[in-house]
C-alpha cells in the first residue's frame, strides 16, 4: 500500500532537486559558498553580481547567522579587489567610541575634537 505514495514523493523529490532559479548567475558568478536553489537565493546573487564590480561601499544587513559574511565574500571574490585582503570586522564587538576609526580610518583630534584622516 505504501510504494505508490513513496514513488509519488520521491518523484516530487527529483522535482524539486531538479529545479535550480539560481543556475544561470552561477555560472558568471563565484559563490561556492553559498548553496540554496530558490528563486529568492536567485535574486540575492543578482543583486551581489550587480554590485561586485562597482567601486563603492556596500551595507549587509539581516540577523545573525544568515550569510551576511559569505554575501560579503562572495562581493569580494567578485570584485576588481579580488587579490587584495578581505578583512571581515564582527562591528558588534566594536566599542562605540572606536567604530568611525575602525570603519573609515577617521580619529577624532584630542584637542579640538575635530575628525581627521
Amino acid at each position: 500500500h505504501l510504494g505508490p505514495i513513496m514513488q509519488r514523493l520521491l518523484a516530487r523529490c527529483r522535482d524539486r532537486r531538479s529545479e535550480d532559479a539560481t543556475r544561470e548567475v552561477r555560472q558568471r558568478l563565484a559563490c561556492k559558498p553559498l548553496v540554496g536553489r530558490s528563486a529568492a537565493i536567485a535574486r540575492m546573487l543578482e543583486q551581489l553580481a550587480s554590485v561586485a564590480p562597482l567601486d563603492v561601499t556596500v551595507l549587509l544587513m539581516g540577523a545573525s547567522g544568515t550569510g551576511k559574511s559569505l554575501a560579503a565574500r562572495v562581493i569580494h571574490d567578485n570584485s576588481p579587489r579580488r587579490t587584495a585582503r578581505f578583512v571581515e570586522v564582527n562591528c558588534a564587538a566594536l566599542p562605540e567610541a572606536l567604530v568611525e576609526s575602525e570603519l573609515w580610518s577617521v580619529a577624532r583630534s584630542a584637542f579640538d575634537g575635530h575628525a581627521t584622516h
